[in-house]
């Protein structure tokens, strides 16, 4: 646990995701704005892949629906952040909006 104490290691983990939740909200209504933000959408997924990682690395004796949820949310964040790429903008950019939607409701 990155040579943390599990109080330490637990404080950081809810660090990461208060900053993933925080800047997901900012950004998720940048977005019905139309105003993509693509610093804070970065932010956002970023934080979010970490909390997902840093997630796992708790001590656990058996497969729960967390760490279900928490392999199955790094597809897709994985996925918006290669689709905010320049070399991807273009055409139908609400279907892009949604991964990042559904992706901020799996944070909470």
């Amino acid at each position: 646990m990155l040579g943390l104490s599990l109080s330490a290691f637990t404080t950081l983990h809810v660090v990461i995701s208060l900053i993933a939740i925080l800047a997901g909200l900012i950004a998720m209504f940048g977005l019905l704005g139309s105003n993509r933000m693509p610093a804070l959408t970065f932010i956002f997924l970023l934080f979010t892949i970490l909390t997902s990682v840093t997630g796992l690395m708790f001590p656990f004796e058996k497969l729960l629906p967390s760490h279900i949820l928490s392999r199955c949310s790094r597809s897709p964040a994985s996925r918006c952040m290669e689709q905010g790429s320049p070399a991807r903008r273009g055409g139908f950019t609400w279907l892009r909006r949604w991964p990042r939607f559904i992706l901020m409701y799996s944070c909470w």
